[in-house]
């Protein structure tokens, strides 16, 4: 089975490059909020419950590409145990949940072990722009410091 690649979404409401970014980015949903008493384990469980419920393959299609991808057997029995919050003993491994990834295109997945790290999921074509935001950012940090420093060495503090 190919990927299935994710579809375009509509960029609204996004800021622009040169905008002043936010330090932490908001969540993608109330399933995956912060504030949710679930569990991490329970997020990441209820995360593969939704990306395989919304794909257009069978789970036993997800699991064989997942299998042929990390050569390894994958049921779709293995599947529905990682998408149950009741069994949190069975949390997705790293490497299956970035096989999930690949093979939907669906990344609700890592976004969720990721809700309290003040991290996000972003695809790998911008992270050459969020790299430059970042580094603008430093440097404007870094100008108002030296204002700083000089002021006071002018006041001769």
């Amino acid at each position: 089975m190919e990927a299935v690649v994710p579809r375009r979404r509509e960029m609204t409401g996004q800021a622009g490059l040169f905008d002043r970014l936010p330090p932490l980015a908001k969540s993608n949903g109330p399933a995956f909020s912060s504030n949710n008493a679930l569990s991490c384990r329970a997020r990441i469980s209820l995360a593969v419950a939704q990306t395989l419920d919304k794909s257009p393959h069978t789970r036993e299609q997800i699991a064989q590409a997942m299998s042929d991808l990390l050569n390894q057997q994958i049921s779709k029995t293995v599947l529905d145990g990682y998408a149950s919050p009741a069994r949190e003993s069975n949390v997705i491994p790293a490497d299956r949940a970035a096989a999930l990834v690949r093979v939907t295109g669906d990344e609700a997945v890592i976004r969720a072990m990721l809700v309290n790290s003040g991290r996000i999921v972003v695809d790998a074509r911008y992270e050459h722009a969020i790299g430059f935001a970042q580094a603008c950012d430093q440097a404007d940090k870094a100008r108002a410091s030296k204002a700083h420093y000089r002021r006071l060495l002018e006041q001769g503090s």
